[in-house]
């Protein structure tokens, strides 16, 4: 999306989200920094540091919530419910679906002949 920015086509990636992307690297610094001082060195962990790392986790951040926004945009312009699982909206359509079946006589456990 950047690179597509980059040419002059921006479809997703913006000016607003490159407005964004300064603040969203402090607020990730400073969360870091706070997490290193207060967290990392109560348990006595001793993580790596990895500055490839950190910028692969902002940029699949980004595109992981921009494919969420996307989405719960889509499902609310055409009215359909919005759902946080997959697993929800499968059990879902599968209750739609065997709510307009009749249902078959089943065999008795205690049947005898």
């Amino acid at each position: 999306m950047v690179i597509l920015f980059l040419f002059g086509y921006p479809l997703i990636f913006g000016w607003w989200s490159m407005l964004l992307l300064p603040i969203t690297l402090a607020i990730f610094g400073l969360l870091n920094r706070w997490q290193t001082r207060h967290v990392v060195s109560r348990l006595d962990i001793h993580p790596g540091n990895s500055p490839r790392g950190f910028v692969g986790y902002l940029f699949v951040y980004q595109v992981l919530t921009s494919a969420a926004a996307l989405r719960g945009y889509g499902q609310y312009l055409f009215g359909r419910e919005r759902r946080w699982t997959w697993r929800r909206r499968r059990a879902a359509a599968a209750r739609r679906r065997s709510a307009g079946r009749r249902k078959r006589p089943t065999a008795r456990a205690d049947y005898s002949p």
